[in-house]
């Protein structure tokens, strides 16, 4: 996979914040475990300069304009290919509630970034064909960091496909499928708000 070097990167922090959607949001976190690993493979500036915390390292990722993709830890079953891929923004959200609520004019365009940075990812580097891509509920993330599971149509990975809150899921076929995938994970979000 193509890594975007970190320099790079932060030369182009405030080139950034007008392209990406949601504008800039630096990780200001934890030091360690999870969400220090998704800062870093991000390359977002809030962990610029820290020694790499990734057990897999940090140049394990496919970049994107504002995403990254790399191969999650667990294997999807029920799959001929059973890589199953986890796809970031480079801002930082702790999850799909956060996003909501810090960018209400253009959150679903940032959906769309990670359901096509995603699917495209997949059909190019793990296999060709329909892919399960699934958003944790706000309740049930384990690593706050915004983050899109794409695997197998037929697959499961990290107990997904599972229902809402803990997780939605839809099936993706092509790229074109993106602004309808992410109003339909919008309107789950609204409605878990509003059961909470």
């Amino acid at each position: 996979m193509r890594v975007l070097p970190c320099a790079v990167f932060l030369a182009g922090v405030a080139a950034e914040s007008t392209t990406s959607p949601c504008g800039a949001t630096i990780y200001n976190g934890s030091d360690y475990g999870s969400e220090l690993c998704f800062c870093q493979l991000a390359e977002n500036p809030g962990c610029a300069g820290l020694a790499c915390s990734c057990s897999e390292g940090c140049d394990v990722q496919t970049p994107h304009t504002d995403t990254v993709t790399f191969a999650n830890f667990h294997n999807a079953t029920g799959c001929s290919a059973t890589t199953a891929l986890l796809t970031i923004p480079r801002n930082y959200y702790s999850d799909i509630s956060d996003l909501r609520d810090f960018c209400p004019h253009a959150w679903q365009s940032m959906l769309v970034e990670l359901l096509i940075d995603a699917f495209i990812t997949y059909q190019t580097e793990v296999a060709a064909g329909p892919v399960q891509q699934c958003i944790h509920g706000a309740d049930f993330v384990s690593t706050k960091w915004l983050h899109l599971h794409t695997f197998c149509v037929d697959g499961q990975v990290d107990g997904m496909p599972k229902g809402w809150p803990f997780a939605h899921c839809e099936t993706m076929t092509e790229v074109s499928e993106a602004g309808m995938l992410a109003a339909k994970f919008s309107v789950i979000t609204e409605m878990g708000s509003v059961q909470v």
